[in-house]
């Protein structure tokens, strides 16, 4: 290894990177589109993004100091958004294994939303964007029958766990946004990729795409600053469904596939609450129904055919460690199960 560069491994893999002046190991991976958690957006709160460093150890910061014992600080435990990156450094992670997280089987179903059964279109993919974790679902348009599913985390949350981080994070930089941006696509074209390698369809050029997710997350996706939802009125700079082509959103895939994006209701309330609402049927019946929505950001519908209310709160960072030393997102090392003798 040059004595310029530093030494990242990670399982079976080590790549030589060549770090920039003043810049932290974090943002070197980020820049490497090597994602690891940082869920308070890498300031040094939430004692998440841990690295173990070989070598040369470096004095650790402040608030390395306080969430490490000096033990582990010997041992070359540090944060990776407080450790600066340097030439001749050694980094490893802990294994982030993005492919346990799984769909699961669907619970006892009150229904199912009528699909309308589609010549114009042979496959449909329905994303859902969420915070912490992308999935997709392949859809048969002319029966209407899911046949593959496929997920994986977020690759964003290194950018922060929860939405007002990402927000603060891009701020009014358009680079930020475009980095925000193609980290999801990417990770959505190798979700697209599963799902036909799973059921050995053909992608086609009439296939069509829709997508859902809270409102940051559908103006990330869009290319569109979320900047506006940050800050009060915390107002969307769009509401209504919109539609791009793959091209326009780098989704690989025939270029003229047609994107759809479910509308918005208001400040964090985004589509994804919408489909929620149409599959229940809840906007056509007379008694009243509450719908919630428990993710990394949370979201709850009161109502009925006349009127519906709505609202919105961050449960990811009272729930999984953004901002707090416990807690953490359904993951390995997360307690599943609990035994009472």
């Amino acid at each position: 290894m040059e004595n310029n560069h530093l030494l990242f491994v990670n399982q079976n893999t080590e790549i030589e990177i060549k770090p920039f002046s003043d810049e932290t190991i974090g943002e070197l991976l980020i820049r490497h589109r090597i994602y690891i958690d940082q869920p308070c957006g890498g300031t040094g709160l939430c004692g998440k993004c841990r690295v173990i460093l070989n070598g040369i150890l470096p004095e650790p910061t402040i608030k390395e100091k306080r969430i490490f014992s000096k033990e582990e600080l010997a041992s070359g435990l540090r944060l990776a958004c407080q450790t600066k990156a340097s030439g001749g450094m050694s980094v490893s992670i802990p294994v982030q294994d993005s492919q346990s997280i799984k769909v699961l089987d669907s619970f006892e179903e009150i229904g199912s939303a009528k699909i309308s059964r589609d010549s114009q279109h042979e496959n449909g993919i329905a994303i859902d964007i969420g915070t912490t974790t992308i999935v997709a679902y392949l859809i048969d348009m002319g029966t209407g029958k899911t046949l593959a599913a496929s997920s994986a985390i977020n690759p964003q949350t290194a950018f922060g766990a929860d939405v007002i981080s990402r927000i603060s994070y891009i701020g009014d930089d358009p680079k930020k946004l475009l980095e925000l941006q193609k980290a999801a696509v990417r990770q959505i074209n190798d979700l697209i990729k599963d799902l036909f390698a799973k059921t050995g369809r053909s992608a086609t050029k009439e296939d069509l795409i829709v997508v859902a997710g809270n409102t940051t997350m559908e103006h990330i996706f869009a290319g569109i600053s979320p900047e506006s939802i940050g800050r009060s009125p915390f107002e969307p700079q769009f509401y209504e469904s919109i539609e791009f082509t793959a091209s326009e959103l780098g989704i690989e895939m025939e270029s003229s596939v047609k994107v759809k994006l479910l509308p918005n209701i208001y400040g964090f309330v985004g589509g994804d609450i919408v489909s929620g609402i149409i599959y229940s049927g809840m906007h056509k019946t007379d008694e009243l129904s509450l719908l919630v929505d428990i993710g990394t950001n949370n979201e709850m519908v009161l109502g009925n055919k006349d009127i519906m209310y709505c609202c919105s709160a961050a449960a990811g960072p009272a729930l999984e460690g953004a901002k707090i030393k416990m807690g953490m997102r359904a993951a390995p090392g997360a307690i599943d199960s609990v035994k009472i003798n």
